[in-house]
């Protein structure tokens, strides 16, 4: 059922794939409900609420509206059960506060909610609230932010830094206009600024391809991810660090032989201080700092993971990495596994990292576009025909068949390959599509996102839509966006900026009876910032 996601706030998003089987309990993040409201009209107001991974397949919902602090009543008639969101009509929003909560049913019975954190607050929508159909969430300046100068952000993260079951923010900020020192804020979900750190020195230098030690959101490097690693209900920061990198707290990284050495560093999430740290592996350090992805993963099945897989580039021009894994236990940081790349090994890559469990044994895997490292760090498959490719997409394609599926696409393969689709457990083939020369496939997207086929969509820079077995079933397609969940129907909606600037967000639906154009939903980029 895709009731889980509520309508989504005007952040970045971010999703992971991930088997649906689990052969032993995962620690998890204890997550509340995420009641939010807002008012999308002169006379309505949309609530939404997040369901959560442990709860029962038949879960229902009643909602619950509070007018300017009075008794709540329930508003829905029959118990709410798919999407887990409503459209109220409330009566006067100019002189009248609104508060909303929700509350699990069970066979009919309103019951305690035991499967969410029991701090889950209820949502209040003030008088005379904006009309609007996002969530500002206010950004403080940076130490370095002038009258003429505000600090961006490329790259947010979420988790729960202050332990209230709700999602906080962690973001990078950058310099639009030269290259200048970075900083990473963390923020509670109200706006309000936790910590900042100093990313330092050795952030100025800002090139995508060789970017310095301790850059974060360059490229497609974010080399910062947060997550809940010791299961103590507070997520932790984990980032990439360097000499001259200031934590929150005001301390100093030092001690690295020289400014290409790196450490991975255990932040703490509510006050900015460093909790571990340890120092990466470089296999040509001489050739300068490495630049990656992170990600959680499970390699035990059971507790979290940290992997970073970076790679800095030789003066032949050849890219040369390490994927490194590792755990946090009691308070200390050690290395489960290295897999160096030395360029000996086919490892065909792109510009993402995916986690899931290949095998279906409850551990996860680390999946790139031709090659897969299994839960011990040793190399799984790779496919001696692929190569680099901007875009793959793992995920239950075709539910008819036992496993994953990975859809790829190509940059400039000399057999003519254009895009492949294969089963990422055993790197078997299922169908590949080749040009009539070498052509670099520029982007390519999977989505369930036309009901009258079973399954999901893909579909990339080449002619034609195909469906989970693929075939193809549009001749004509739109150019391939990023998918997410969007309205509260079965199907997926796109965002995608509009023209030719990165920013001017918009939010589309496929329209079967128009394969080549999208339907506009939600012109992003005409809101007025608070």
């Amino acid at each position: 059922m895709h009731r889980l996601i509520p309508r989504p706030f005007l952040v970045c998003l971010i999703f992971a794939v991930s088997s649906c089987v689990a052969l032993a309990q995962r620690q998890m993040e204890r997550l509340g409900r995420g009641v939010v409201a807002v008012r999308t009209s002169s006379t309505q107001v949309y609530v939404g609420w997040r369901l959560l991974g442990n709860d029962p397949q038949d879960l229902a919902f009643n909602l619950y509206r509070s007018a300017n602090s009075s008794p709540a009543i329930k508003i829905n008639g029959s118990p709410l059960t798919a999407p887990t969101d409503y459209l109220d009509t409330p009566g006067s929003l100019t002189t009248t506060a609104y508060t909303y909560s929700v509350k699990p049913v069970v066979n009919g019975v309103e019951v305690t909610d035991t499967w969410a954190n029991t701090l889950t607050a209820p949502a209040t929508l003030p008088i005379n609230a904006t009309i609007r159909q996002y969530i500002p969430m206010p950004l403080q300046p940076t130490p370095d932010d002038t009258p003429a100068i505000s600090y961006k952000v490329k790259f947010s993260w979420v988790g729960d830094l202050d332990g209230d079951g709700e999602f906080d923010y962690v973001v990078d900020r950058y310099n639009p206009t030269v290259a200048a020192r970075q900083w990473l804020q963390a923020y509670k979900r109200d706006g309000t600024l936790l910590w900042q750190m100093n990313m330092g020195p050795n952030s100025v230098y800002q090139y995508h391809i060789e970017p310095g030690s301790s850059t974060i959101g360059i490229g497609h490097g974010d080399n910062v991810t947060v997550y809940d690693m010791d299961g103590d209900g507070k997520s932790e920061v984990i980032v990439r660090t360097s000499n001259g990198v200031v934590f929150g707290n005001g301390v100093t990284v030092s001690g690295g032989a020289s400014d290409n050495v790196q450490f991975l560093s255990i932040v703490n999430g509510l006050t900015g201080a460093e909790l571990a740290r340890a120092t990466v592996p470089n296999p040509l350090l001489t050739d300068g700092p490495m630049n990656g992805h992170m990600g959680v993963l499970y390699l035990d099945g059971q507790r979290p993971s940290v992997i970073w897989a970076a790679k800095n580039r030789a003066a032949d021009e050849s890219f040369h990495g390490a994927i490194t894994a590792w755990d946090w236990r009691a308070g200390v940081l050690s290395q489960r596994w290295s897999w160096i790349d030395s360029g000996a090994i086919h490892a065909p890559e792109g510009h993402q990292i995916r986690i899931t469990d290949v095998e279906n044994d409850g551990k996860d895997e680390f999946v790139d576009v031709g090659y897969v490292l299994d839960d011990n760090g040793t190399q799984r498959y790779n496919l001696g025909e692929v190569v680099h490719g901007d875009r793959f997409h793992v995920t239950d394609i075709d539910p008819d068949r036992p496993g994953l599926e990975n859809f790829i696409i190509q940059q400039n393969n000399g057999t003519g390959l254009a895009t492949a689709l294969f089963d990422v457990g055993s790197g078997a083939y299922i169908r590949k599509w080749y040009a009539g020369g070498v052509v670099d496939v520029g982007r390519g997207v999977v989505a369930d996102m036309d009901a009258g086929y079973k399954g999901c969509e893909f579909f990339s820079t080449q002619a034609g839509i195909f469906n989970a077995k693929g075939t193809q079933i549009h001749a004509n397609r739109p150019f391939p966006p990023e998918a997410i969940w969007w309205d509260a129907d079965l199907s997926r909606e796109f965002v995608a900026t509009v023209g030719s600037t990165a920013e001017a967000p918009a939010i589309s639906k496929f329209n079967p009876a128009d394969p080549a154009n999208f339907s506009r939903l939600y012109t992003i980029y005409n809101e007025t910032p608070p």
